[in-house]
């Protein structure tokens, strides 16, 4: 037996050659490691939560992107053939079947000349669904020149 120390404190688990009145203890106890695993696996959860939230918010700007720009080339597409054959009902893409599209043209009052070319873009997929739409004011005839309109001489 040390010196200091009585049948009491060794009972309690104390000892009162070391300073401390308590014995010196090495490593963690089970209750702490189970508290920090706790603390990590709601920490980790949270984390995948918000980079799931992240990869889905990314797919569906990339749909979107990719949508608008099929909407400009649907419009290149009307604008070369001079917009004959409008209406366009489901018509799809070359490069890509998933991709529809749609166009029709309305006369709009208040600009004479001009028509208002609407093409819906749509993507049915295995992840997301994309629609899109792009509205322009389009002239479908030809512009009469000055000169032959007698403006000029």
């Amino acid at each position: 037996m040390r010196p200091g120390t009585t049948a009491r404190n060794r009972r309690q688990g104390r000892c009162m050659a070391d300073g401390h009145g308590l014995r010196s203890r090495h490593g963690l106890s089970l209750v702490e490691v189970v508290a920090a695993a706790a603390i990590l696996a709601m920490a980790l959860a949270a984390l995948g939560q918000q980079v799931f939230l992240g990869y889905k918010a990314s797919v569906r700007s990339d749909l979107q992107a990719e949508a608008a720009a099929r909407c400009q080339t649907a419009v290149n597409t009307l604008r070369a053939s001079q917009y004959k054959g409008l209406p366009v009902r489901l018509r799809s893409f070359a490069d890509d079947r998933r991709w529809l599209w749609s166009a029709s043209l309305r006369k709009v009052d208040r600009f004479p000349g001009l028509q208002q070319l609407e093409i819906r873009v749509h993507r049915s997929g295995d992840q997301a669904t994309s629609e899109w739409s792009l509205t322009r004011l389009v002239r479908t005839e030809p512009l009469r020149s000055a000169a032959s309109a007698g403006g000029f001489r």
